[in-house]
């Protein structure tokens, strides 16, 4: 997953993989410098993680944001925004044309918050799908109808499966959220 990482005026772009047959396992490599970490991430309770990265020991606690995650490390704050490339191009691509709300990247469902014959405004939340310790808030793209949800909460869903479908609301500037 190509993923780019801003923290205040710095901007770095990564490739983070599971390492494979390793489920705590991640390796990060910086596009620029082609350097690799390997790191032995535990999610300890909500928004706490465990990490180990070249055998010293981090605690992290993550803390969304809207406008991307407040992260303190060892006591220290930091700001970060980041955005998966592949999901941003895709949102782009699906949200002009397409009803259909796709899973991003296999995971698993954490929560549904819509059901069939809900109406959604731009930005309401759709589901919560956990992959690789992290969890995605997907969002409706569009106002809309939901005239299908093929996920359900705890299951394990692959990338690019249709999660839910959307009729699109056409002239509708003033519909209210659930």
């Amino acid at each position: 997953m190509k993923v780019t990482v801003s923290c205040g005026e710095k901007e770095v772009k990564f490739d983070v993989n599971r390492v494979e047959n390793h489920e705590d396992l991640i390796e990060v490599t910086d596009f620029e410098t082609s350097e690799s970490v390997v790191i032995d991430l535990k999610k300890l309770e909500f928004k706490a993680f465990s990490a180990i990265i070249d055998g010293k020991s981090f605690e992290i606690y993550v803390y969304k944001r809207e406008d991307g995650f407040s992260l303190n490390i060892e006591g220290e704050n930091y700001f970060v925004s980041v955005s998966d490339d592949s999901i941003r191009r895709r949102k782009s691509k699906d949200a002009s044309s397409s009803g259909e709300i796709k899973v991003p990247i296999t995971g698993n469902i954490i929560k549904v918050a819509v059901v069939e014959g809900d109406i959604v405004k731009e930005g309401d939340l759709l589901f919560i799908l956990e992959a690789m310790k992290l969890q995605n808030e997907v969002k409706a793209p569009f106002v809309g109808k939901v005239t299908k949800v093929n996920i359900k909460e705890g299951e394990v869903v692959e990338a690019e499966t249709v999660a839910i479908v959307l009729e699109p609301i056409k002239g509708a500037n003033e519909i209210s959220s659930k």
